[in-house]
């Protein structure tokens, strides 16, 4: 009876490493992540803006974790990246904000970026800014959403840009989180 018992948490334990091991194995590789730190406009030197990482860096503690066995896997810039700021050239970050991540990257072909920022100040202000922002960098409008707690914009340009910012406070601390999307579609070529 104590080896059937035995068995039967073997057999369990077993499951459940497969079960584990195949939710992890289906699990895509991140972009590349930049090294955090505070975003422009805010009163620090530019000496602690997070920049790009480097292939020299690549295994440096806090570097991205990478789902390859070569550095030249490594994701390059997108175009739309400032690649001395690690920036989004034509989505500037909230100023004054702190950036909490960043990824960046091609997927499926299509170069995609992430900026996540906190920032105290309040979705109107936020709000604000970026409605100008948006304006001021060519961007068309697509969609918009403002409440007084959420702020969601979407936006394009012509037919190969698209990006969208999201505002939305924080109720467990008294910080607003942004999150700056762009995403630049290959133009498509004829023959």
């Amino acid at each position: 009876m104590f080896e059937i018992g035995r068995m039967k948490f073997c057999i369990l334990l077993l499951a459940a490493l497969m079960v584990t091991v195949s939710v992890a194995c289906r699990q895509k590789p991140a972009y590349s992540d930049m090294e955090l730190g505070p975003s422009p406009g805010n009163d620090q030197s530019n000496a602690n803006q997070a920049a790009p990482p480097s292939n020299a860096n690549a295994n440096a503690p806090g570097a991205a974790a990478q789902n390859s066995n070569s550095q030249s896997a490594r994701s390059k810039l997108p175009s739309f990246m400032d690649e001395r700021t690690g920036e989004i050239k034509d989505l500037p970050s909230y100023p004054g904000s702190y950036r909490t991540n960043a990824q960046y990257g091609p997927d499926r072909g299509i170069n995609r970026a992430f900026v996540a920022l906190q920032t105290s100040d309040s979705v109107d202000r936020i709000a604000a800014f970026y409605n100008d922002a948006i304006k001021s960098n060519g961007w068309t409008v697509v969609n918009t959403l403002h409440e007084p707690e959420l702020y969601k914009i979407e936006f394009k340009k012509g037919d190969n840009d698209q990006g969208s910012v999201q505002a939305q406070k924080n109720p467990l601390a008294s910080t607003v989180d942004i999150v700056l999307s762009r995403i630049e579609r290959p133009t498509a070529t004829g023959n």
